[in-house]
């Protein structure tokens, strides 16, 4: 489900640049609505903060022009999860924590009017704590097999309540654009794909018995161990400029 809402989001925002280039060419002689890339500029996810998503926290970011072209843009964003942060706080426990680190190295396309297109380099680091309760996960093999990567017992252990720590970093290539609301707001879209390295950690275990399952779903914090695997980006941000930008 992911990848295909990943697939319509790619289109739609593929869909937004090539009206953006249809404009460029209808709107040449109009300049009152040409649309500069926004200079230095803060975002917010509003994303995971008011929708019920899984692991909710509160992201805001900063971004800055790192040369005269106007087409480069550095920042980074940092993110902070906990049952308060969510309107919907009874998605996770009190003692549900989040913290992550997105750096971004942002390209802008060619200047156009309402959209505005750009390719982008995204790393992450996340750290994510919690206890979870009447659950079970697939525990590491003492012997992993070399070359292909940590085993997993082909039962999984149930628990009465468990200690769960999960690391995730990495790096993603996207495309998006910004769409104006106004000379200082706006929001930005992305999509994109790359690499994660994912760490999951079972410790102070209660209650742990043999627990065989025949599900073929594998949620995220089912393994533990190191695994390696396919990042899907999907980002929308709301930014706001730090100053009304000059037309050109």
């Amino acid at each position: 489900m992911k990848t295909t809402f990943f697939t319509i989001v790619l289109t739609i925002l593929l869909s937004n640049s090539l009206i953006a280039q249809t404009e460029d060419i209808e709107d040449t002689k109009d300049t009152s609505s040409k649309f500069t890339y926004p200079d230095a500029y803060f975002t917010f996810d509003p994303i995971n903060t008011f929708v019920p998503v899984p692991l909710p926290r509160l992201n805001v970011g900063y971004f800055m022009p790192i040369s005269k072209s106007d087409r480069w843009r550095i920042g980074t964003s940092v993110g902070y999860g906990a049952k308060q942060f969510s309107i919907y706080s009874e998605v996770r426990k009190d003692d549900y924590r989040l913290w992550e680190i997105r750096p971004q190295l942002i390209y802008h396309l060619k200047r156009g009017t309402r959209v505005k297109a750009f390719f982008s380099l995204e790393l992450f680091y996340i750290n994510h704590t919690e206890t979870r309760e009447n659950s079970r996960f697939r525990p590491e093999s003492d012997f992993p097999l070399i070359g292909i990567g940590p085993s997993f017992d082909e039962n999984t252990i149930g628990f009465d309540q468990a200690d769960y720590r999960r690391i995730k970093y990495g790096f993603t290539i996207n495309y998006g654009d910004y769409i104006r609301f106004s000379d200082r707001i706006g929001l930005r879209s992305s999509a994109g794909i790359g690499i994660r390295i994912k760490d999951n950690q079972y410790s102070n275990i209660l209650n742990p018995q043999s627990n065989d399952s025949d599900s073929f779903v594998t949620p995220y914090f089912l393994k533990e161990g190191v695994s390696v695997g396919a990042e899907v980006h999907l980002s929308f941000r709301l930014y706001f400029t730090t100053r009304k930008k000059d037309k050109s």
